[in-house]
């Protein structure tokens, strides 16, 4: 869903004279790239992405060492970043404020250069690009939708169950977030945080669901944990990570039957929003609070490393 702000924040570009005999210049505005971090993404051992809440696009080519930004879009929140292949890609900005006018981006040559696209994804809280014409996203209001056609009209294929809170039918929870495995199957990440917080359910509130036909059915995977879920990440049709509320990670070797814990940060209290492994081995997640946590043997030890 789209939010309304009641602020203004003008566009400037601050620049300081390092040396003015030599005309040198100093990039000040944007601050590169300590915003805060959204979605991280690797397509393998070398080339990653992420996307901030300051509107950027940016790129590693060395594994994480450096960053460069490839796409900057003023007063945009850029909040989820997939690629469909190593050259076409797409990220999103469902959320506003005055100025925003960009929902969908793509890059047609593996990164390098953005352009704006017409398919309208303001309402999405997650998406999962299927070919370069057909897209999945979840709604803000719970449900899954596919598009599939030239006309932007898309399909409801899921929605989750209501409760009654009063006199208005609630949402369980969420669709989170999507991926697709090597084999086809495609998993969605669901929460039912507010049948939790409405005391409806106790238990098993993270859940994810299963699609063999891209996406036009769906079926019950699994179902546990009394933590809401934030992210996964599948290295391949068995191996995968799974982020929760309390900076937690588990790791699943069955296809996300069954999950074991493998970190967890009390002190820090954040969740783990969004999670990536190129080989199964290096593991990137991101906190909560926008910091970005790896782990080089398969998530038995994690760091903290800067961005």
């Amino acid at each position: 869903m789209k939010y309304l702000r009641s602020f203004f924040a003008p566009c400037v570009l601050v620049v300081v004279v390092v040396n003015v005999m030599s005309a040198q210049w100093e990039l000040r505005y944007p601050d590169i790239p300590a915003d805060q971090i959204n979605d991280i993404l690797f397509l393998n051992d070398s080339i990653g992405f992420v996307v901030n809440s300051a509107g950027s696009i940016l790129m590693t080519a060395d594994g994480g060492n450096t960053w460069k930004i490839k796409a900057h879009y003023q007063r945009n929140t850029f909040s989820k970043i997939k690629f469909l292949d190593r050259q076409n890609g797409f990220a999103i900005s469902p959320y506003s404020h005055i100025g925003d006018d960009v929902s969908f981006v793509f890059t047609t040559d593996g990164g390098l250069h953005w352009g704006q696209g017409n398919i309208y994804m303001g309402d999405a809280l997650a998406f999962l690009p299927l070919s370069t014409s057909v897209l999945l996203k979840s709604y803000s209001n719970a449900g899954i939708g596919k598009l599939d056609n030239f006309f932007g009209l898309w399909t409801v294929t899921y929605k989750m169950p209501y409760f009654f809170g009063g006199d208005v039918g609630v949402s369980f929870g969420s669709i989170l977030q999507f991926q697709r495995l090597p084999r086809g199957r495609i998993l969605a990440l669901g929460s039912s945080d507010a049948a939790k917080r409405a005391g409806i359910i106790s238990d098993s509130v993270s859940f994810i669901l299963k699609s063999d036909d891209a996406g036009s059915t769906w079926d019950t995977l699994w179902c546990g944990l009394p933590y809401k879920a934030q992210t996964f990440s599948f290295f391949n049709d068995s191996v995968g990570w799974l982020g929760t509320e309390l900076d937690r990670i588990y790791k699943t070797t069955d296809g996300g039957v069954s999950w074991r814990l493998q970190y967890s940060d009390s002190s820090q209290k954040y969740p783990i929003k969004s999670l990536s492994s190129p080989d199964g081995i290096n593991i990137f997640a991101v906190n909560g609070s926008g910091r970005v946590l790896s782990s080089t043997d398969g998530g038995q030890h994690w760091q903290f490393i800067q961005v």
